[in-house]
């Protein structure tokens, strides 16, 4: 202790070594059950000693080079930015899934297939281009009908009533009996030919809880 040290500084002191100490033993006796490359899940915050988070960064192979050839060496999937430096793995916003080789998504370490969203392509919805068969078919029907018109011409005289066609738009003179404009009504329904379905992207993520993962990187 120093001259200028008091007992209660020295006491604190020697505490943070004591806890220091106990944090490395802890340490060094729970990952005698893991190897370099394993992966677990954790709820901290952060990665404790002997094991680096999931996050992609890129660290020296000389700096952990237990983890550099767990991971493959210079033959690594998970990224080999240059000749001295190597990746972890990056599960940032990812979820793990088993490697299988028969499926061509899975079949390589450090893939990272998937979307957080997606939009529809005509192959995958039921909405696809199509048409109807055109129209309705035609119909040819004349409508011949009349108006009777009653006339009052009390002081006597000619009378006469002007009335537009529906067919012909020409005016028809009435002169007191009654008269007919015959109109053809022949007509269809176009039924329009319909393009695919797309839409905007639609959220694609599971029900999820963010922790996160870590990486032991050997003795």
């Amino acid at each position: 202790m120093s001259k200028t040290q008091r007992p209660d500084d020295q006491f604190r002191e020697e505490r943070l070594i004591k806890d220091r100490l106990r944090e490395l033993e802890n340490a060094i006796s729970a990952n005698n059950n893991f190897l370099a490359g394993d992966i677990k899940a954790t709820a901290r915050p952060s990665a404790p000693i002997g094991w680096l988070m999931c996050d992609g960064t890129a660290y020296l192979r000389t700096q952990y080079p237990e983890l550099f050839t767990a991971l493959g060496g210079a033959a690594s999937t998970y990224g080999l930015p240059n000749g001295t430096t190597f990746n972890v793995p990056n599960l940032k916003g990812k979820v793990p899934v088993g490697r299988d080789a028969a499926q061509i998504e899975f079949d390589v370490l450090g893939e990272a297939p998937g979307a957080k969203a997606h939009v529809l392509i005509p192959n995958e919805t039921a909405m696809r281009a199509h048409s109807h068969g055109g129209a309705t078919g035609s119909m040819n029907r004349s409508n011949p009908h009349s108006h009777t018109i009653w006339l009052m011409n009390n002081g006597g005289g000619a009378v006469s009533v002007w009335y537009v066609g529906l067919g012909t738009g020409s005016p028809f003179r009435h002169d007191g009996s009654s008269f007919a404009d015959a109109t053809d009504i022949n007509h269809e329904h176009a039924i329009p030919t319909e393009a695919a379905v797309n839409g905007a992207a639609h959220n694609n993520i599971q029900p999820s809880l963010v922790i996160n993962y870590m990486i032991y990187a050997g003795a």
